[in-house]
Formats: C-alpha cells, structure tokens, sequence
C-alpha cells in the first residue's frame, strides 16, 4: 500500500488541543502523510492554548505550508488526498 495524503486545515476556533492530538496520532501511521494548512489566527490559538511555536507545530506535520502560499501543492486539482479535515471547525466555519 503507497502513501496516503491527508489534508488538514487548522482554524483559529477554540480547541487547539484538538488539533495537536490529531497529528500526534497520525505520525504513528507511517503510510499517512499530513498536508497541513494553518491560519494565521491558528497559530495565534495555539500559542495561547498550546504554548506552542509555528516551528513547534511544524515538527508533528508532514508538510506545514505557509498561509500566504497559493502555489502551494494541494492548491492544485491534481493534488490526489483521500480527504480533509478542518480541526478545530466552529460551527462558522462548518
């Protein structure tokens, strides 16, 4: 079995902790690669409720683009993933 890609998109909504328990899960899973997307205003709540750093977050991802790149690979309609996940999602953003 190849490599599966999991798109994840990390909001700015309460539950940070979420977020960082996904990945940290996901990383004993070695066929699965995480493609992460973090907003600014992630960032911002997990440093406030995680006390961590973009770097710090970083090391539990496969591949963390930046939120201002949008060449980024999963931009593009052949970026094959076998799906995404929006952690934490407030009911605005659902």
């Amino acid at each position: 079995m190849g490599v599966k890609r999991l798109l994840i998109g990390v909001t700015g909504a309460s539950g940070a902790p979420l977020a960082v328990e996904l990945l940290r899960q996901l990383k004993n899973i070695p066929e699965v690669e995480t493609h992460v997307m973090l907003s600014n205003c992630g960032e911002l709540t997990l440093a406030h409720e995680e006390k961590m750093t973009r770097r710090d977050f970083a090391a539990l991802c496969t591949h963390l683009y930046d939120n201002e790149d949008y060449g980024a690979a999963p931009a593009s309609g052949s970026f094959e993933t076998m799906g995404m996940v929006i952690i934490p999602c407030s009911m605005k953003t659902l």
